[in-house]
């Protein structure tokens, strides 16, 4: 794994963020009173953060199908996200329409990208596995793996959108 986590966000803080604990409590604040806390958003959030860690990182000896459908299912709430937002442009309301812009409703680009590659990523891992058996004797699990070779992906992808490699750029 990686040995430098000085650049590395507060991995404790994370995995509790997006518990299912944490989850199931704001559906139950939600609950108490819908008219005062609504947190759908929140909840569609971190339920879309737990789908992403949960398809890597669950060492329970689960089915194969189980991480590629985590992963899947994850794919398809960003991009319906993403197109719900994309739909309001068309609102003949423009109060809507401001409201509801890709700036301040949705993840940035380097986020969205992260999250397409990793899903594609770890959707692909389990194909490879299916045709060459061979590596069967390694056991796929993503706390294991070290996130180098996806930070390598996102370098290459960033320089041909920006011809740097820098995130900001």
């Amino acid at each position: 794994g990686d040995k430098d986590y000085t650049d590395k966000q507060n991995w404790g803080a994370v995995q509790r963020l997006f518990s299912t604990d944490v989850i199931e409590w704001l559906k139950t604040e939600m609950d108490k009173d819908p008219e005062q806390h609504n947190y759908q958003g929140t909840i569609a959030f971190l339920e879309l953060g737990h789908l992403l860690k949960s398809a890597w990182l669950d060492d329970s000896p689960v089915d194969p199908l189980k991480p590629i459908e985590k992963a899947a299912d994850c794919l398809t709430r960003l991009l319906y996200w993403r197109y719900w937002l994309s739909e309001r442009v068309k609102h003949p309301d423009r109060r809507v329409i401001d409201h509801y812009n890709m700036k301040a409703h949705f993840a940035t680009r380097e986020t969205f990208l992260d999250c397409i590659i990793s899903c594609s990523t770890r959707i692909l891992v389990y194909k490879q596995y299916r045709d060459h058996p061979q590596l069967c004797k390694w056991k796929v699990v993503g706390n294991r793996i070290s996130s180098r070779f996806s930070e390598y992906i996102f370098q290459h992808i960033r320089m041909s959108n920006t011809h740097t490699p820098a995130v900001r750029a």
